[in-house]
């Protein structure tokens, strides 16, 4: 992010030198674009780089969680794209990476940066069916429950809406910071593991060659027995949970 001196003056990004090396050697490209496509070149190689030496590994990004004010319409706040030279939308619209967890650090209601627009705006982005997993600012959660809720500290029941929200949307949400969970700000992590986090849950699908999920198996109970039957084909494994009383 852009940085300020001692007098406040905003200091500038020092690639004077190498800018000036590129223009020698025949660059046409204005400085910002210049800096992006330097950006989105390193982001493609090191993709593809890790790809070749390990499939299985995951990239992963998580950027600011807003591409350009006014995307989606009434939109506003920091310009990655022209401040921070960073193109998120491209990287993900190109494949670059395996999921996006796009800082989604802002309430629900938020006028300016609401959290299930630019979350609906991500998941529209998302055109090759990368994970998409929001981070949210679970660490905004007020450390006591008596006091008043103000623009930077929030309820626990803000991070259980933003969940809540996040479904049929994304694959999943990422906590920041793991201190708000661990020490149960306003009885957050509480609150989660009794609501929406109440039954355990499969780690999404996000690889390429990983297909959809596969559908729930039919059950049937007949004279004390009970049967499976896939409906995708034949499964690899079964894991069974029964339950009585």
């Amino acid at each position: 992010h852009p940085i300020k001196d001692a007098e406040g003056r905003r200091v500038e990004f020092p690639d004077d030198a190498s800018y000036a090396r590129a223009v020698a050697a025949g660059e046409t490209l204005g400085r910002d674009d210049w800096r992006r496509q330097n950006v989105d070149r390193f982001v493609e190689r090191m993709y593809r780089s890790v790809k070749e030496a390990k499939p299985r590994v995951l990239v992963g990004i998580s950027p600011f969680g807003i591409w350009r004010p006014g995307h989606p319409p009434g939109i506003k706040g920091l310009d990655q794209f022209a401040k921070l030279n960073a193109d998120a939308r491209k990287w993900l619209r190109e494949g670059w990476l395996d999921y996006l967890a796009p800082q989604l650090y802002w309430r629900i209601d938020a006028p300016k940066q609401g959290y299930e627009k630019l979350l609906g705006w991500w998941a529209g982005e998302n055109v090759l069916g990368r994970g998409l997993w929001p981070g949210n600012y679970t660490s905004r959660v007020r450390r006591d429950p008596a006091a008043e809720p103000t623009a930077t500290t929030w309820e626990a029941d803000e991070i259980l809406r933003q969940v809540e929200a996040t479904r049929g949307r994304a694959g999943g949400n990422i906590h920041f910071s793991m201190k708000a969970l661990a020490e149960d700000f306003d009885g957050v992590a509480t609150k989660l593991a009794a609501g929406p986090y109440a039954e355990p849950a499969l780690v999404p699908a996000i690889r390429p060659d990983d297909g959809p999920a596969p559908a729930a198996p039919r059950v049937s109970v007949a004279g004390g027995t009970l049967e499976l039957a896939s409906t995708a084909g034949p499964p690899w494994l079964w894991v069974v949970r029964s339950r009585g009383g």
